[in-house]
């Protein structure tokens, strides 16, 4: 049953989950993948190049999550996030990833594409998750995916990436006009110049449950069940991180996060 009250809330709290991970080389205003780097949970890794996986919360580099019991929902009632460096923490479900060659300048199929259609919600947002130090040039990166009502052959908006971006950046790519969301992600273009100079990067299908502001270096931040939105945790969700650093430096990012279920 569905969670509608604070009582509700309050009754359903679970034991707490810890993440910690040293954050990697940034770039203040660029999006960080959290997803390789190591300490709790594990570092995860990416599908070769043209393969795709659907992910879950069994997947090496997921947070730890249990399923409710039969006839219960979770939902994320509590995060607590602090960080050698200011900054915006995001939890988000990965649902499914794709990858494909980063020094490509033309368009990758990808062989036999996963699909999400009926996995915890459905529809997400699609990212471009590099995997090493961008290459020199601007990049032109658009993607062709199946939308929200399953209709193939959509083209995202042509997404601008600057010269030399840090390893494991990430960068959303806009939907075509009226669509809402993807299921499926067939192929990604990349034009003028090659993304990274070596390494299989991934477009992503993700879901954001929360985002927290970690106010400055060493000053952590909590946000309530209403400060979360009390955002839904589909059972079976790869719970995964990612951080928008507020300065060029590196440090150490930890926290913890408490689920309701009822």
């Amino acid at each position: 049953m569905a969670i509608t009250t604070l009582d509700q809330v309050l009754a359903g709290i679970q034991p707490s989950s810890t993440f910690f991970k040293p954050s990697a080389t940034s770039s203040a205003g660029i999006m960080q993948s959290l997803w390789y780097g190591a300490g709790y949970p594990a570092a995860g890794s990416g599908p070769s190049s043209t393969a795709s996986a659907l992910l879950d919360s069994t997947t090496t580099g997921a947070i730890a999550f249990t399923n409710p019991t039969s006839g219960k929902l979770s939902y994320l009632a509590r995060l607590m996030a602090a960080a050698a460096q200011g900054g915006t923490l995001i939890v988000y479900d990965r649902q499914a990833h794709y990858g494909f060659a980063s020094n490509a300048t033309a368009t990758v199929s990808m062989s036999g594409p996963v699909t999400v259609s009926g996995q915890r919600s459905g529809a997400g947002e699609i990212w471009i998750e590099t995997a090493a130090a961008g290459a020199a040039g601007t990049k032109a990166v658009t993607c062709s995916y199946t939308n929200q009502a399953g209709t193939t052959g959509r083209t995202s908006v042509s997404l601008s990436i600057a010269a030399s971006p840090p390893q494991y950046s990430m960068f959303r790519l806009p939907f075509q006009s009226g669509d809402t969301g993807a299921l499926s992600i067939a192929s990604v273009t990349i034009g003028t110049s090659a993304l990274t100079s070596s390494g299989t990067s991934n477009a992503i299908i993700m879901r954001r449950l929360a985002e927290i502001q970690v106010p400055s270096a060493g000053v952590g931040n909590v946000l309530d069940a209403l400060g979360c939105g009390l955002p839904r945790i589909y059972d079976s969700s790869c719970l995964a991180l990612m951080w928008m650093p507020a300065a060029s430096t590196t440090g150490d990012l930890h926290g913890s996060f408490s689920v309701a279920q009822g």
